[in-house]
């Protein structure tokens, strides 16, 4: 919320707070539901879902970030993405940033997704949408997507017909 704090409600209706210094912009959990990781500002904030002690922050984003995902089916990295259109990598047993992109385009990026294979999906303000391999410290676009290009060419497309991707997955629909 807007006071910092964030909860964590698990099936067993055990609540966890976690405190802040600004309302989180987005936050994820692991596969385990070990660890929680929250966008705060420019500062990614990860933390044990079990006592709420925090188990390392970092910081790299220019801009404010957007969209956190902690790998599909486990291991120790989390993605972000960000304002300053761009995403990153995160080594949690490093702690560092194991990859970074480069500016992907003009908007702010709204969101992503990480897979098992260490594909990184991400997409744009203005409906553009990539994967994009990780591997060895580097990345390498695989896909590119233009989710708004039916509704921009459209004569009856309106400035409120904006396209904003607010979540990616690698589920085979999303």
């Amino acid at each position: 919320g807007d006071d910092g704090l964030f909860a964590i409600v698990d099936g067993r209706a055990r609540r966890l707070a976690i405190k802040c210094g600004e309302a989180p912009g987005c936050c994820a959990c692991d596969a385990s539901g070990a660890a929680v990781a929250a966008g705060v500002g420019k500062v990614l904030e990860v933390a044990n879902t079990l006592d709420g002690r925090k188990i390392v922050s970092f910081e790299g984003h220019r801009g404010r970030i957007t969209g956190c995902a902690f790998r599909e089916g486990g291991g120790p990295f989390v993605a972000t993405c960000s304002e300053d259109r761009s995403f990153r990598v995160w080594d949690l047993e490093g702690r560092c940033c194991a990859v970074e992109s480069s500016v992907l385009c003009a908007p702010a990026l709204t969101c992503l997704a990480f897979a098992e294979d260490g594909r990184v999906a991400v997409a744009a303000a203005d409906g553009r949408a990539w994967v994009w391999r990780t591997r060895d410290g580097g990345c390498r676009e695989d896909v590119a997507v233009d989710l708004g290009s039916s509704k921009r060419s459209s004569e009856e497309a309106k400035d409120d017909d904006a396209v904003y991707p607010l979540a990616l997955g690698f589920d085979g629909a999303t």
